[in-house]
């Protein structure tokens, strides 16, 4: 999967670059500055495995493979406000698009657990 977004992310910049003779953004803007550095570490539950923003930006879900947990940050201070447990082995998390729930699949049940967020 790294592979395939590596390559994703090469594609996407290489056809950015072929765009235009110009390497300004809109305007002439300067373009932003590719991330160089960790800003932040946050410990979450064993064996984060994927996650999901809320569209409002304001909290990020983290699937935790190996602790059959959900962690919720705050990304307004990058901490984990709380800890949800799930079903075994969640790796898939999404939210809808009203960010009112986040599901998680739970691939060693064979199910999938509905968090209301409030």
């Amino acid at each position: 999967m790294k592979s395939f977004i590596s390559v994703s992310l090469f594609a996407a910049v290489a056809l950015l670059a072929s765009c235009g003779e110009d390497s300004t953004g809109p305007s002439g803007a300067e373009p932003d500055a590719m991330p160089d550095s960790v800003v932040a570490v946050i410990n979450v539950g064993e064996g984060p495995s994927e996650t999901c923003a809320l569209p409002s930006g304001d909290f990020v879900y983290v699937a935790n493979n190996g602790s059959n947990t959900v962690s919720v940050i705050r990304t307004s201070d990058n901490s984990v406000v709380a800890t949800v447990t799930v079903g075994d082995g969640p790796q898939g998390i999404c939210s809808l698009p009203s960010g009112e729930y986040v599901y998680v699949t739970n691939t060693l049940d064979d199910n999938v657990s509905v968090i209301r967020h409030h």
